[in-house]
């Protein structure tokens, strides 16, 4: 048991992925070495490529819609299959890194939510206003500063997400839509 993973029991990690063939493996088994104590959930959301293929390699638990549902609805379907308290929500892309990820686990001893931020370059720039202003809006109504409002990467307690669920729609607003209502 290397020293991260006792950090890590209790946890569920939570993986919405849609055509993620090319980095889905990778994301796994990086999980797997670093968190073998914890619960990983992979929601392929009707995915046309061999990202189903690719999941059925792994000892995880793998719940696959059979049409494309939704990020939220991947998340919404993982959140209830967990068995820990303690969820990270993690893209399948590769994006996050082991060490954010730790920070995360972190964090949420302390705190209900706990979201992760990417670098201000990884927006396209034609979403880069509405994002903004978005962002402001969202800092207002809690409170809080927001760097990422949309971020992938977060790490919530399933007793407090479970209150909200009704309010998470299917598709990617689901971050957003997460973060807000928990001030509401």
């Amino acid at each position: 048991m290397n020293k991260n993973s006792k950090s890590a029991k209790g946890l569920t990690f939570i993986i919405p992925v849609y055509n993620e063939e090319k980095s889905i493996g990778k994301v796994i088994e990086e999980l797997l070495k670093t968190f073998p104590s914890s619960e990983i959930i992979a929601v392929n959301d009707g995915s046309t490529d061999s990202t189903g293929e690719i999941l059925k390699k792994y000892n995880i638990k793998v719940i696959t819609h059979p049409t494309n549902k939704g990020y939220g609805a991947s998340l919404k379907t993982g959140i209830l299959a967990s068995n820990n308290e303690n969820l990270i929500f993690i893209d399948g892309d590769g994006q996050h890194k082991v060490e954010y990820i730790l920070k995360i686990i972190e964090e949420l001893n302390t705190y209900d939510m706990v979201v992760g931020a990417r670098s201000p370059s990884d927006s396209t720039f034609g979403r880069k206003p509405g994002k903004l202003i978005l962002k402001w809006i969202a800092q207002i109504l809690t409170g809080q500063k927001i760097p990422d409002l949309n971020s992938g990467l977060r790490g919530i307690k399933k007793s407090v997400i479970k209150k909200y669920l009704h309010l998470l729609p299917q598709g990617f607003s689901a971050s957003t839509t997460n973060t807000l209502s928990r001030w509401g």
